[in-house]
């Protein structure tokens, strides 16, 4: 059985996938998720099918919060479907808009006031909400940064601290600068998450988490993240 950590694990119904559904599933795997930043490489690919069935969890989860059908990565109006994380579903323009590191310090990256598009009071008391439209699965940490300083990220979801998680080692000494979880973490409506990371040195970071979301058709077609943010529950994110 596939293991995930879902904060809100009270109630975590699922709807199974049916036939034409886990096409649509696979068909995302084969297309949507190419990487071809080089010639037959599929390092993301690769990766996220190592998840293969928390991903379909998660999927599932969605179908039953959603009470719509999967649609794969284009849907149709009154479905859903699925897309890389974008930094506006967690309140950002970029990722490179993250805060800047302090070499000995942590920084807050995700609460209700830090990204772009939230203007909550911010602090361990104020995290970011999940939004109703979207369900995320998180199975590990990037940079964008040819020079990352960030050593460690720490989630607190819906007020239960996490252990720290290193990065420091991934981040320097692979090209694609990414440390994947041995567990994913699933979050849907109404969780709550706070993220901060420590830097051993200054300078620019600009970190993002590696995962998918399953989204509404309606809020799949938002481009501006901007208008992904806002204080009710029917926005992407909540602030």
């Amino acid at each position: 059985m596939p293991k995930v950590d879902a904060p809100g694990k009270t109630g975590l119904s699922q709807s199974p996938l049916s036939e034409d559904e886990m096409k649509s599933l696979d068909l995302y795997y084969s297309r949507g998720l190419q990487d071809l930043r080089t010639l037959d490489t599929r390092v993301t690919l690769n990766a996220i099918r190592k998840y293969r069935d928390e991903v379909k969890t998660a999927a599932q989860v969605a179908k039953a919060n959603f009470e719509q059908e999967f649609d794969g990565q284009q849907p149709k109006s009154g479905s859903f479907g699925v897309s890389r994380i974008r930094s506006g579903y967690f309140g950002y323009d970029s990722w490179d808009d993250c805060p800047d590191a302090t070499a000995g310090e942590t920084t807050t990256w995700l609460d209700n006031a830090t990204p772009t598009n939230l203007n909550g009071a911010g602090g361990v008391a104020n995290p970011l909400t999940v939004g109703e439209p979207a369900v995320h699965i998180i199975v590990g940490f990037g940079s964008y940064e040819q020079s990352p300083k960030a050593e460690a990220i720490k989630l607190r979801l819906n007020d239960q601290p996490r252990t720290a998680t290193p990065v420091g080692y991934e981040f320097r000494n692979t090209d694609v600068r990414a440390k994947l979880l041995q567990t994913p973490v699933l979050v849907r409506e109404d969780d709550d998450i706070f993220a901060e990371y420590y830097a051993d040195a200054d300078g620019s970071e600009s970190l993002y988490p590696i995962g998918l979301t399953f989204i509404q058709a309606k809020d799949q077609r938002e481009a501006d993240p901007e208008q992904m943010a806002g204080s009710d529950t029917s926005n992407i994110v909540v602030e």
